[in-house]
């Protein structure tokens, strides 16, 4: 993960060398990610680093609006790729680590303003137990009904290929959601929500397990740079395994209008004992220009 971290720093020292373009829009957005897992008896640990970038078709503005909403309010079309690193622990298993690989497309159309989304994720297992590889394809379409309110519908479906001494897993997930930005008074409020249906199918069982997920999620701007956020989201259904209430709370800090430092910490505590309580902490350090 070193090598990831040193790449972004001769990016982040780069993007400073040309600071001097205009303070009110950017086209590029750069950000180093980590992300860590945890299980409150210590039986499983995630960690997950990666180096993304965004392309935006047009230059988004950042003027008189919260910044970490820009590319949204501007009704952005773009291109995103990334590139990570993860590492798994787990008490009895063993250790894994592998590469991720990330690339997608978002487009809104201008004369009607639907929008199309397709994302594309690849990560495999190279080192521990077993190799494994896993493909994510996420496709999504919706409208902006309003200049700050949209709605959508997205598909994913995930197909993990395990070692023989474990199942594979075909899973398919269907979401509806909506998202708003109200403004009063110079200071705006998201709101989101969505609602997930996620059936998993595994090689050795038969049956397919359904779970419903709900979401409700909303952040309050003091300022443009700087915003608190909130969630909660309730999942339940057949694999009792996931069955629980997850909470999280977000910070959004702008140090100017190219860098800043987004931060996140959700808890999961399970509704049976099948399930494991669990909490993780993201963090994403984002330069604009």
């Amino acid at each position: 993960m070193n090598y990831l971290r040193n790449l972004f720093c001769v990016v982040s020292l780069f993007l400073f060398s040309i600071s001097s373009f205009s303070a009110n829009a950017y086209e590029w957005e750069t950000s180093l990610y980590y992300s860590k897992f945890e299980t409150d008896d210590n039986f499983e640990e995630e960690e997950f680093v990666a180096l993304r970038a965004t392309w935006y078709f047009t230059p988004v503005s950042t003027a008189n609006e919260p910044l970490a909403e820009s590319a949204y309010l501007s009704h952005a079309s773009s291109l995103n790729f990334g590139y990570g690193d993860f590492s798994v622990k787990q008490q009895g298993i063993g250790d894994f680590d592998g590469p991720e690989f990330e690339l997608g497309a978002f487009y809104v159309v201008p004369q009607n303003e639907y929008f199309f989304g397709v994302n594309y994720a690849d990560s495999s297992i190279e080192d521990g137990p077993g190799k494994s590889d896993q493909s994510v394809l996420d496709l999504q379409f919706g409208k902006y009904f309003t200049d700050t309110f949209s709605g959508y519908l997205a598909y994913s479906d995930v197909s993990v290929d395990s070692p023989p001494e474990f199942d594979d897993i075909d899973a398919t997930r269907i979401t509806v959601g909506v998202k708003n930005i109200l403004e009063s008074n110079g200071k705006y409020i998201n709101l989101e929500g969505f609602i997930q249906r996620v059936t998993e199918e595994f090689s050795t069982l038969s049956g397919d397990k359904t779970n419903t997920i709900v979401s409700l999620a909303g952040d309050y701007y003091f300022t443009p740079q700087f915003g608190l956020g909130a969630m909660a989201e309730l999942n339940s259904g057949d694999a009792a395994i996931n069955e629980g209430t997850t909470y999280g709370i977000n910070i959004n800090y702008f140090f100017n209008a190219q860098f800043a430092l987004m931060a996140t910490h959700e808890t999961f505590s399970a509704d049976n004992t099948a399930g494991r309580d669990a909490d993780r902490m993201q963090l994403n350090f984002a330069a604009r220009f």
